[in-house]
């Protein structure tokens, strides 16, 4: 598969996930609140890495799982595109981590086998034509594993 592909088939299985009123749990304290705004001011056709902060400071983490799947297909695209975010720090460290989920907080439990198929085929891509580093190259072996993998409960 080519990378017009990939994001056909991610946009093609994520187009059933409705946009969430709220991407975090904004309620919780003043941070989620403001990542919750920057998702709210953003959408799939609009969301850049630069938009969403830096390494150290950015919503991935805090998305709710509903939040989180209805950005999937923009967010890997970014992936594949080696993007960076507004601090010039790469964005793939960041994403790769959260397509790692530890057992206590994965949002992804209940993606359709064919949501984790179009994921697990980007990170492939991903693996095989970006221009990740060492760091990244050993995230985006951890993320491949996690997605090839059967989820618990399906």
């Amino acid at each position: 598969m080519n990378p017009t592909q990939i994001l056909e088939a991610l946009y093609q299985e994520f187009s059933d996930v409705e946009r969430p009123e709220h991407f975090t749990k904004f309620e919780h304290c003043e941070e989620c609140r403001e990542h919750n705004e920057t998702m709210r001011s953003a959408n799939r056709d609009t969301l850049t890495a630069s938009f969403l902060g830096s390494f150290g400071w950015n919503p991935l983490s805090f998305l709710t799982e509903q939040g989180f799947a209805y950005f999937m297909p923009r967010l890997i695209e970014l992936l594949l595109q080696d993007a960076k975010f507004g601090s010039g720090d790469p964005f793939a460290e960041s994403m790769l981590f959260q397509l790692s989920p530890s057992v206590s907080f994965d949002r992804f439990l209940s993606y359709s086998p064919q949501k984790r198929r179009a994921v697990l085929e980007a990170l492939k891509y991903y693996k095989n034509h970006s221009t990740h580093d060492r760091f990244t190259g050993e995230d985006v072996d951890k993320a491949i594993q996690y997605w090839q993998l059967k989820p618990r409960g399906i």
